[in-house]
């Protein structure tokens, strides 16, 4: 008999993949159960809704993402490399979970506790090394003199924006410029370096 540990682990993995195309209103529970290779029955025992497993993906994408940005943020590596390695982890992230920007809205408005439950577990111990990073710099007239929280809030909107307004980017983009959303994300990951870098660097 199949563990149910195990079997809890392929509904999660079978319903991101479902989600992420599909997303939560275009999902449905019998695909999400051939996709884990389970009946319908098995699924509706584990999580007794398509809400509650969505939930749950996209909760487990949070404390994931988090998790790999504090280490970004505790690495000993060069400032402007920390940089690049941040927009490019979340943007990496964001593709492979597109309904996590919408989620997280959602929670923004009905559970705050629970994302600041994951950002203090996760990240307020190791935002710190960023911050005395970006004051070297200054100090050393790498950079102009910035806000921290300015840096992170240019960051975060650059990414996620295109992410909230997927659908319709989507259209416009792919009848007007005939590229996918996938490859503008690919592009982006430069361009909101570049930016950021070039926006904050000395002359």
């Amino acid at each position: 008999m199949e563990h149910k540990d195990t079997t809890e682990e392929r509904i999660l993995t079978a319903a991101q993949v479902i989600f992420t195309k599909k997303g939560l209103a275009g999902a449905r529970m019998q695909e999400i159960a051939d996709e884990a290779g389970i009946n319908k029955a098995l699924l509706h025992y584990y999580f007794r809704s398509k809400e509650k497993l969505f939930r749950k993906v996209f909760e487990r994408a949070i404390h994931i993402l988090l998790s790999q940005v504090g280490n970004v943020l505790d690495a000993n590596q060069p400032f402007f490399e920390k940089i690049h390695d941040l927009i490019g982890l979340y943007i990496d992230m964001l593709v492979a979970n597109p309904g996590l920007p919408l989620f997280v809205l959602s929670e923004i408005n009905q559970n705050p506790e629970f994302l600041e439950k994951q950002f203090v577990k996760t990240l307020h111990s190791k935002l710190p090394r960023l911050v005395s990073q970006i004051n070297d710099e200054i100090a050393k007239e790498t950079i102009k003199p910035i806000n921290p929280v300015q840096l992170f809030l240019n960051i975060l909107s650059m990414i996620v924006f295109p992410f909230a307004a997927r659908p319709l980017l989507e259209r416009v983009f792919q009848s007007s410029f005939n590229t996918t959303f996938e490859d503008l994300m690919k592009d982006r990951k430069k361009e909101i370096y570049e930016f950021i870098i070039n926006s904050i660097k000395n002359n």
